[in-house]
This record gives C-alpha cells, sequence and structure tokens, in this order.
C-alpha cells in the first residue's frame, strides 16, 4: 500500500520545488550543465513522490 501524505508534506513538497526551480533557471542561465542535471533529478523526484502517493483524508 502506498503511503498516503499528509497536506503539511505537499505543501513542503511543493515549496522545495519552487526553490528548485529557481535554482534551476539560474543554473540555465549559467550554463552550468552540472548543476542542470542535478536539479532536474530532484525536480522529477518531487513529481514522482507527489503523483504516486494519494493525498491523505482529514
Amino acid at each position: 500500500m502506498k503511503k498516503t501524505l499528509k497536506s503539511q508534506d505537499v505543501i513542503s513538497s511543493i515549496s522545495e520545488k519552487i526553490e528548485l526551480k529557481k535554482a534551476l533557471r539560474q543554473a540555465r542561465s549559467d550554463k552550468d550543465k552540472k548543476e542542470i542535471d542535478k536539479i532536474s533529478k530532484k525536480i522529477n523526484k518531487i513529481e514522482t513522490k507527489l503523483s504516486s502517493s494519494p493525498l491523505s483524508k482529514s
């Protein structure tokens, strides 16, 4: 059974994703290929976590 996410966990994950997207934008403007790959992987991991886990009913 998949772990259900609490609303606070979802909010913190989305906030972290927003910060990573800002960092990704900066890395792209600096043309830092390694940093772009690293940040993209982190964003994909968060998206997978959010899409694969249901939100708990409270």
